[in-house]
């Protein structure tokens, strides 16, 4: 009878020391799985999030570059002499300010008697804020301009030794300066109407529209 109870004693040991040791194992192989396999998931949440942050701000980078750097073209009328203008800038800004904005240019105008070829270099001032909802966002701002001036009365200008005539011939031409002043009103789309003044040597009114892109 004591055998069979001290039997009965063993095995229920050995039962026992089994389910710890089994339950030890499981423990063991369920934080080992947690270590192997946490880093790659984290890793894995990292890299598109790293991604996406890199692409946004690449993308930040190339609008903040084109909102400083915006080319445009305008064209309208002269009214002393009588002209009409062509002509192209560069938007560069803002500087110094956020309202300033540097915009050199280039414009061609031709009329009855006069053909000119000027050079600008304008400094703009944005009375109202980007901000802003209003239609019209109004400007102001001068600069230097520089022009070469040709006048004939001849409708085209011959040129020497040949049947030809040429209309935008400088070979006879006046170098001269003036200071622009500038009045305009621009929409949001980049549409704009400007009034454009030259005093001094290259003295003349404009009426211009443009776009800005």
């Amino acid at each position: 009878m004591h055998t069979r109870y001290r039997r009965a004693g063993f095995q229920a040991r050995r039962h026992f020391s089994a389910v710890l040791i089994f339950g030890a194992l499981l423990f063991s192989g369920e934080a080992l799985a947690q270590q192997t396999s946490t880093p790659p998931l984290s890793a894995g949440v990292q890299q598109p999030q790293a991604a996406a942050s890199a692409s946004q701000q690449v993308t930040a980078d190339v609008a903040q570059a084109g909102r400083r750097y915006r080319a445009g073209i305008r064209g309208g009328v002269g009214f002393s002499p009588q002209l009409i203008e062509v002509g192209g800038h560069v938007n560069l800004g803002p500087i110094f300010t956020d309202r300033l904005t540097f915009r050199p240019g280039i414009g061609l105008a031709g009329g009855e008697v006069t053909t000119t070829l000027g050079f600008n270099l304008d400094l703009l001032y944005r009375m109202t804020s980007d901000g802003s909802s209003a239609p019209w966002r109004f400007y102001a701002g001068g600069g230097p301009n520089f022009a070469l001036s040709h006048e004939s009365f001849q409708a085209d200008v011959p040129v020497e030794g040949t049947d030809t005539t040429n209309r935008l011939d400088f070979s006879d031409t006046d170098f001269e300066t003036g200071l622009n002043i500038i009045f305009g009103a621009r929409r949001p789309s980049g549409v704009f109407f400007e009034m454009n003044a030259t005093a001094w040597g290259a003295h003349n009114v404009r009426l211009l529209i443009g776009y800005d892109f």
